[in-house]
């Protein structure tokens, strides 16, 4: 079950959301913004860090096409404290939360790849991975802008609350895992 507007308000205005504005609740979910970081992946494979505080919607960033980026969002989560959730008549309601992209991004060939789920526990500036999908159209980015929505599913308190590698991020963070290729 998804929180609706008035549970997500409750949560965000208590602390689960910073800065929140009441203007990118819906429905069901609240809108995320591009914060003042971005990693573009450069033509050798490597990410580049830019700072995003000199752009804007008037003089924006280009995510050229096929390109791929990792966004810090401007909003920080914190999923550490239990929620008040009145509808539940259990004791412990912690929420987890899952990024997916806005529709109108997509339609302009803006991907937010699926790696944007948060467990409970989890604070922090998410850093979420998008890739224009365009192949020969420009994505205009700055700080502000908004480009996903946050969905928030309640659950029991679980044995251990996250406290993994991206834990109290606060800038872009490019994978902290161990992973192998296999050839």
């Amino acid at each position: 079950m998804l929180l609706n507007d008035f549970q997500i308000a409750t949560w965000a205005d208590t602390g689960g959301m910073t800065p929140f504005k009441q203007d990118n609740l819906n429905p069901n979910s609240v809108d995320l913004t591009i914060g003042d970081e971005i990693a573009v992946e450069k033509s050798n494979g490597e990410l580049n860090l830019l700072k995003l505080h000199l752009y804007s919607e008037g003089a924006p960033f280009y995510l050229l096409p096929e390109q791929f980026g990792l966004i810090k969002v401007a909003e920080y989560i914190d999923l550490s404290l239990p929620a008040f959730i009145e509808e539940f008549n259990f004791d412990g309601v912690f929420l987890t939360a899952r990024a997916v992209g806005k529709s109108g991004r997509a339609r302009e060939g803006l991907d937010l790849l699926n790696a944007g789920f948060a467990e409970a526990g989890y604070k922090g500036n998410l850093t979420l991975a998008v890739k224009n999908q365009r192949t020969r159209a420009v994505q205009a980015l700055w700080p502000g802008k908004r480009f996903a929505q946050l969905l928030l599913t309640p659950c029991r308190r679980p044995s251990n609350l996250y406290n993994g590698h991206y834990q109290g991020d606060t800038g872009v963070q490019p994978s902290r895992g161990h992973f192998t290729t296999n050839h």
